[in-house]
């Protein structure tokens, strides 16, 4: 049985330079809670602005994230703390530690995953582009945890984004996702194997009919060996 966490004890601030606080309890004696105290500067810690990598120390969020996930419940820590957990999901998007530890928790992935949808198919081409260059770095990091209809989703989202007009996605789409390998190749398989659902999953992104698809499709499209 996972050790549990003590409701009124879990705090994690994630302001920017503020200190990073979490307790991991053990198993409760008769109330009493043995707590273990972990901090950290968010400001200190050494993920400089614009840098795509880190190795977070052990009180990092990205690492305190991943150790409440593995010692309790995921849908307690969600619950207890979903805010807090939104704002860093917000703030450390591309964490390669977080996404090379985040496919062992289905509702945290499930989270970072519509993070990632959000952003690769944003009308806001700065977010969008940001997202391009992370890429490759997210299917290396987690590309083995990707389930085909997720990658058919990412997919289908930064067409959309070219579509706005992003540069990146624009490249990336004219280039026929050969950056992503991976990903097309499991978004592929999901059009192959779920051709209705995929094509109700495309026209609802890109806002068109189910028979104008092709087109869109064309762009990552593989011919079946």
């Amino acid at each position: 049985m996972k050790s549990g966490i003590h409701e009124d004890a879990l705090r994690v601030m994630l302001e920017g330079g503020a200190v990073v606080k979490c307790w991991s309890a053990g198993t409760a004696i008769n109330g009493a809670w043995p707590f273990a105290w972990a901090a950290s500067a968010v400001a200190g810690c050494r993920y400089a602005r614009g840098a795509k990598r880190c190795a977070p120390g052990p009180s990092h969020p990205a690492t305190l994230f991943i150790s409440l996930f593995t010692e309790n419940a995921h849908a307690f820590v969600i619950e207890k703390l979903g805010g807090e957990f939104d704002a860093f999901l917000e703030k450390f998007t591309y964490s390669a530690y977080f996404c090379g530890h985040v496919y062992k928790f289905e509702t945290a992935k499930a989270l970072l995953l519509t993070k990632f949808f959000n952003r690769a198919g944003s009308s806001d081409f700065q977010t969008a582009n940001s997202f391009i260059k992370n890429a490759s770095d997210i299917e290396k990091s987690m590309g083995n945890s990707f389930l085909p209809v997720e990658a058919f989703t990412l997919i289908i989202n930064i067409i959309q984004a070219a579509n706005w007009g992003a540069f990146a996605a624009v490249d990336m789409r004219n280039a026929s996702f050969g950056t992503i390998l991976k990903f097309k190749k499991l978004a592929n398989d999901f059009l192959n194997e779920q051709p209705g659902e995929a094509k109700v999953i495309a026209a609802k992104l890109l806002h068109v009919k189910e028979d104008n698809l092709d087109a869109y499709f064309d762009f990552f499209k593989q011919t079946q060996d």
